[in-house]
């Protein structure tokens, strides 16, 4: 039987300088507000957590009707898209989601996205992912869709915390709480790959980015998230485990007292 496997590249790629933050700006700021910038004081920390920021940046979100994919979708106050957290849901096609970020700070987007992501496909040999992909999206973003005919964007403004993740980019504070965590997974990895499985990414508001994998052959993994840490997860084992739909795929934090 062939064996299709995607393999996620570069999702470590963060390159943020000191404080980064996210500045929602006044009424008369332009799209750039947005973006990722660079903090030029920590005084604006202060005055507001990064928790809160995201939750008002949530806002500004607007779901979408079901749409063609005839090219890029860019995000803009002036675009269909507009900046806000998503849930993109793939309902039809299957391929790759990726993106050029107006920042380079911002995180990387890489996915592989799949309409039948819902359905259990697994010994069939076709690549597999998740239908429903987690994306913070910022003005001036510009997301690249190869092999997908049709998505829809569902705007989170309200979160439900939970200890267990799917693929995509979450919020320490509102996706899930924070604390000190050993993972774990539903998902079942084969050992003769055991290079393939999740892959987290875990920024912190100084900049500071950490790369963890968990796999057969590294399974022992302790992490700790604060709040507004953005921790980016995926699966380069999706949709091999019996019984087990990529959407119901998670990446497990068991915390640790």
């Amino acid at each position: 039987m062939k064996r299709i496997i995607w393999v996620l590249v570069g999702i470590g790629a963060f390159t943020v300088i000191m404080t980064a933050v996210y500045q929602l700006g006044s009424k008369n700021n332009s799209d750039k507000s947005d973006t990722y910038i660079k903090a030029k004081s920590s005084q604006s920390l202060k005055k507001e957590s990064l928790v809160d920021t995201f939750q008002a940046f949530s806002k500004k979100g607007k779901s979408t009707d079901e749409m063609y994919v005839t090219g890029n979708i860019k995000v803009g106050s002036d675009s269909e898209l507009k900046p806000g957290i998503y849930d993109l849901q793939v309902t039809g096609g299957s391929g790759n989601i990726g993106a050029d970020r107006d920042q380079t700070s911002a995180p990387f987007i890489n996915y592989l996205g799949d309409d039948k992501g819902n359905l259990n496909s697994q010994g069939t040999g076709d690549v597999h992912g998740p239908s429903k992909i987690r994306l913070i999206l910022f003005s001036g973003d510009v997301l690249k869709l190869d092999n997908i005919s049709k998505v829809k964007f569902i705007a989170i403004s309200k979160f439900q915390s939970s200890n267990e993740l799917g693929q995509g980019e979450y919020i320490v504070g509102l996706d899930i709480p924070a604390g000190t965590y050993k993972l774990s997974s539903n998902v079942k990895f084969n050992p003769e790959f055991d290079n393939l499985g999740w892959s987290i990414d875990i920024l912190d508001k100084n900049g500071d980015n950490k790369t963890q994998e968990y796999n057969s052959s590294n399974n022992d993994v302790v992490v700790k998230l604060n709040n507004g840490d953005v921790v980016s997860t995926s699966n380069m084992y999706s949709g091999e485990t019996a019984g087990i739909t990529p959407d119901q795929e998670k990446l497990i934090f068991n915390k640790v007292k």
